[in-house]
């Protein structure tokens, strides 16, 4: 029983002297890497952000034009690749006559 007893103190005494080598080295290792980081001291300031970006816009390249009445086109007034506005008129019937 003594053998024993001797065994499980010894066993002890390793696992504690482990653990605390471990720990030291975890500090460290630790210590390394904050030595390693740069660091300034906070202070409150005003924060700016900046965005770039480089590309093209493209718009919807169709459209349908739908007519309320029939006729013949009488004219189109803009050709493809023209600005265009709100409202105005880019092409017209003719309209039928009876008669």
């Amino acid at each position: 029983m003594k053998k024993w007893l001797i065994v499980l103190v010894i066993v002890i005494i390793l696992a504690v002297g482990g653990y605390f080598l471990f720990q030291r080295a975890n500090e460290q290792r630790v210590q390394e890497t904050l030595s390693s980081l740069q660091t300034v001291e906070a202070v409150r300031d005003e924060l700016v952000a900046m965005v770039g970006g480089t590309g093209s816009v493209r718009t919807n390249q169709m459209g349908t034009i739908l007519w309320e009445t029939s006729g013949i086109v009488d004219s189109i007034d803009v050709v493809e690749g023209d600005p265009v506005e709100a409202d105005q008129v880019l092409a017209s019937l003719r309209q039928w006559r009876s008669g």
